[in-house]
């Protein structure tokens, strides 16, 4: 069973105190939201619901991105599996039966305390690239697995804004010809992807909506408005703040997102809510490209 810091492993059966859960919350982030629970059942329900039964390239790759989002979930609770792991011992050692509100007591203490708390903002911070690094992982991998299995939809790319960035110039030469044995079968989208970056966050606003379309007119809107989401968005502007400019606020940032809760030159805060707001927008956005994804790769099947 997954260990919950909010409860002790005593013998004391007294109800958590909520405020003190609050202010753990407040303070920094606490596992086992409901957001991150909800992300993973949906990617779930998603990928069993879409994906064919033969084997193909997307479920490696929805895979991949739960294993990311899992991984930021472990890297977040680091902080509380010490901390509750130590004081658990240390109770169980000498018999102090410490109560379920003194535990949160002390946890709360380690990590508000004045030599702690500055590195877990610096967590957080890092969690956003971590974030970002998976919904742009998944995107990339999208887009090179989808053209690589159904290349006719570059067709969508060429009648696009796009056609320029993912122009086959780079492509269509000797020397590449011939390292590919003369064939681009299974390896279109692979070839068409080196060496572009896929960190943008305008870019990915559009790109996997350009490649896969709905028939159903509701769904694409639906589709355009996920990868659209406000709170994508955010993330991929604080991911270039945390990576280019050591996450200090500086005006750009503000003028590029309008986070009225940010002051120039501090470190970027962030709060439990907008991680659980991120992870929620990735999901969404994921699960839905991925039913996209097999509506136009697999059209026989729908």
């Amino acid at each position: 069973m997954e260990h919950d810091p909010t409860r002790s492993e005593t013998t004391d059966k007294t109800p958590v105190d909520r405020d003190r859960v609050e202010g753990l919350i407040n303070s920094y982030w606490i596992p086992g939201r409901e957001p991150i629970k909800r992300a993973d059942k949906f990617l779930d329900d998603v990928s069993s619901l879409v994906v064919p039964k033969s084997p193909n390239p997307f479920s490696e790759v929805v895979m991949a991105l739960r294993g990311n989002i899992a991984a930021v979930k472990d890297f977040l609770e680091l902080p509380y599996s010490i901390a509750h792991k130590g004081l658990t011992w240390v109770d169980q050692k000498y018999q102090l039966n410490v109560s379920t509100d003194e535990m949160l007591d002390a946890i709360t203490h380690s990590l508000t305390c004045c030599l702690v708390a500055p590195h877990l903002e610096r967590m957080k911070q890092q969690a956003v690239l971590l974030l970002w690094s998976a919904y742009e992982t998944f995107s990339r991998d999208m887009f090179m697995s989808a053209l690589n299995l159904r290349p006719q939809l570059y067709s969508l790319l060429q009648k696009s804004q796009m056609k320029d960035r993912y122009s086959l110039n780079g492509i269509l030469s000797y020397d590449n010809l011939v390292q590919n044995d003369f064939s681009f079968q299974g390896k279109f989208g692979t070839l068409l992807a080196d060496g572009k970056d896929f960190s943008s966050p305008q870019l990915l606003r559009g790109l996997l909506a350009t490649i896969f379309v709905f028939n159903n007119a509701s769904y694409q809107e639906r589709f355009s408005k996920a990868l659209r989401a406000p709170e994508l968005w955010l993330l991929g502007q604080r991911r270039h703040l945390v990576a280019h400019r050591c996450a200090v606020v500086d005006q750009s940032y503000l003028e590029e997102t309008g986070d009225a809760g940010q002051v120039i030159g501090r470190p970027l805060a962030i709060t439990p809510e907008e991680l659980d707001a991120a992870i929620h927008a990735i999901s969404l956005a994921s699960g839905i490209a991925l039913t996209a994804a097999i509506e136009a790769c697999y059209p026989d099947q729908h």
